[in-house]
């Protein structure tokens, strides 16, 4: 069964307050999970106040988001494939993701 991953994009750098124009949309097809990894579908992506600081090109404390790339965030989300004996399929996950939902 192929998977599609939907990931926000930093299409370029907002002068000011970010508008939908500075993001876009991606699209990619996934792997099968490898030994010891799993696929989860994302049911949230939580948006922080520190990822407008990555939206910049600056040094900091977190590198910046590449422009054309998928943005990353905390998610919370359900195993759907499981190659790893700590995670079930259909445990409910937080953790940092790439991209925000499949399918």
């Amino acid at each position: 069964m192929s998977v599609i991953a939907h990931e926000f994009h930093l299409k370029n750098r907002p002068s000011g307050l970010p508008v939908i124009g500075n993001f876009s949309l991606g699209a990619r097809e996934l792997d099968t999970p490898g030994e010891g990894q799993l696929l989860v579908r994302n049911l949230w992506l939580s948006v922080d106040p520190y990822m407008r600081g990555r939206m910049m090109d600056i040094e900091s404390y977190v590198a910046p988001y590449e422009l054309d790339q998928p943005m990353g965030g905390g998610t919370v989300g359900i195993v759907e494939q499981s190659r790893n004996a700590r995670f079930k399929v259909g445990a409910v996950v937080s953790h940092d993701a790439v991209g925000a939902t499949t399918r």
